[in-house]
């Protein structure tokens, strides 16, 4: 079922997005700041210097402001780096800080340099181990310090490029650490904060729309992943490298192909959740041409096989699988009304077959009802028997119509023989053996059995299942040769019957060679 194949996708977009993240606290309130007034530099026309002290405060803040604004960033970048040390220890095993009396040196040593590390960021007075708690509560600190130095300098400096790009480094690590945590609103928060510093990440698009999907905010989802698609495709010119010419083909070479694959994909996905079943195609089709393994392509196949089940009625399959996950608890009667309620809302007869087969099954196997079943496979494959144009066979489903209708049959006839209703039982049999399903050969073999009065009806019978005799089993195979040479005796055929006993004997030694 799908589920089960998004859940392996969803693991890939997983280790695609999670390179870094983000994490969020309260940004401080902004300072408002007095503006000096203009000054006339001497030979500088009043005009002219009110017009570039107006510009200048587009461009420039005070010298005071920058000396400022380098010392916060200072302090963040010390931030930062006691919280990577911090940060790279909660990567460290559990069992790592486990010390018993049977560790090997190689254990003590390695706990000693995790403790190491833990020592060189904590005040020299505090000796105490940190538990993987409080690693975690020491790097949300200084992450939440780190952001307020980079955030206050900014406010001094809007125009200090290093302490936008420490401040993004920070998002980055905040948002990783939330999503870890599954801190999932907070998150998108700092992400979106991130963006506000930074545009040219398709990463950061990317994990925004993967929180979004988490969260079933399906628009906000659709649109990041929308993002993240034309910030890649637009970026790769940034990477073609200098020895190189720009054109089409060394653009194109540059474009992470498995990113581009799931932001596509995931469009499609999204689409579904928002019932948009043509633009869901549509991103589909696209990510079939751009998918490059083959368990990719044949995931989108099935994706656009869903969609297409019932015309492009995204609401009737989902209530189709919530039938079936009914049947997959045993909730048979339920699951019996429910598919007779969507019926009624179907648009294709494709998908009505379906759902009469899907009846037909429920009716036969759980809710005692074999008749009523009978009746109902009966139409369903006449369908296609009676197809002249071939068009109906297109439909995937007819060998698995076939194959249940044949089936059913058989073993209705196997029935009718146990109640000694020998009539019914061959009728059934002859059904099934009309029905061209891949055990037919089986019904051949008890109609055979049936005819032996008839040694004509009896060596035809036993002929056919001996044609596909891979279908039948090996005690199964002997017990129809013996009918088809007993028949030909008794015709007079003497020579057939003679032939047909040498193979006989043939697959007897075989048979007992086996043994």
């Amino acid at each position: 079922m799908r589920s089960k194949l998004l859940q392996r996708l969803w693991m890939i977009v997983m280790l695609s997005f999670l390179t870094y993240c983000a994490a969020s606290r309260k940004t401080p309130a902004t300072v408002e700041l007095e503006i000096p007034l203009p000054t006339v530099a001497a030979g500088v026309d009043s005009a002219v210097a009110a017009e570039t002290d107006s510009l200048a405060n587009e461009l420039f803040v005070s010298w005071e402001r920058q000396e400022a604004a380098l010392h916060l960033r200072q302090k963040g970048k010390s931030a930062v780096a006691e919280s990577d040390s911090l940060w790279r220890l909660l990567t460290i095993p559990a069992d790592s800080f486990l010390v018993s009396k049977g560790d090997s040196l190689r254990s003590i040593r390695t706990f000693n340099r995790g403790a190491r590390q833990l020592l060189e960021i904590r005040d020299a007075r505090n000796s105490t181990l940190l538990s993987p708690a409080e690693v975690e509560q020491q790097v949300s600190m200084r992450l939440d310090s780190a952001q307020y130095y980079f955030e206050k300098a900014l406010q001094l400096n809007p125009f200090d490029r290093n302490s936008r790009l420490w401040l993004a480094r920070v998002y980055q690590m905040q948002g990783k650490r939330l999503m870890r945590s599954q801190q999932f609103y907070k998150a998108a928060a700092t992400l979106e904060r991130l963006l506000r510093l930074d545009r040219s990440q398709h990463g950061v698009y990317g994990r925004l729309g993967q929180i979004y999907f988490t969260l079933k905010q399906w628009d906000k989802a659709y649109q990041d992943f929308h993002s993240a698609e034309v910030t890649l495709r637009q970026s790769a010119i940034f990477d073609v490298p200098e020895t190189i010419p720009i054109n089409d083909s060394t653009i194109a070479q540059q474009v992470d192909s498995t990113s581009l694959f799931l932001y596509v994909y995931y469009q499609g996905e999204t689409n579904i959740r928002r019932y948009q079943s043509e633009g869901a195609l549509a991103d589909f089709q696209r990510a079939l041409a751009l998918a490059k393994k083959p368990e990719d392509q044949s995931l989108v196949r099935d994706a656009i096989n869903w969609i297409n089940w019932d015309n492009g009625n995204i609401h009737a399959v989902e209530y189709r699988d919530s039938m079936l996950t009914l049947i997959e608890k045993g909730k048979y009667e339920a699951a019996s009304r429910g598919f007779r309620a969507l019926y009624k809302l179907l648009r294709s007869e494709k998908a009505k077959r379906e759902i009469d087969w899907r009846l037909s099954l429920l009716e036969y196997a759980h809710l005692g009802e074999p008749e009523q079943a009978l009746n109902r496979m009966q139409r369903i494959v006449h369908y296609y028997l009676d197809d002249s144009t071939g068009l109906a066979q297109q439909d995937t489903m007819y060998r698995e119509y076939y194959k249940s209708y044949g089936t059913m049959c058989h073993n209705q006839g196997l029935k009718a023989l146990k109640q000694r209703k020998l009539r019914q039982a061959l009728a059934y049999f002859r059904q099934s053996c009309s029905i061209p399903w891949e055990q037919r050969a089986k019904s051949y073999l008890e109609v055979a059995r049936l005819s032996r009065n008839s040694p004509r009806h009896a060596m035809e019978a036993a002929k056919t299942a001996l044609q596909s005799a891979d279908q039948l089993s090996p005690r199964e195979h002997i017990e129809a040769m013996r009918i088809l040479i007993e028949s030909l005796k008794r015709m007079g055929k003497f020579e057939e019957a003679i032939a047909y006993f040498k193979q006989y004997r043939k697959y007897i030694a075989r048979s007992s060679d086996h043994d």
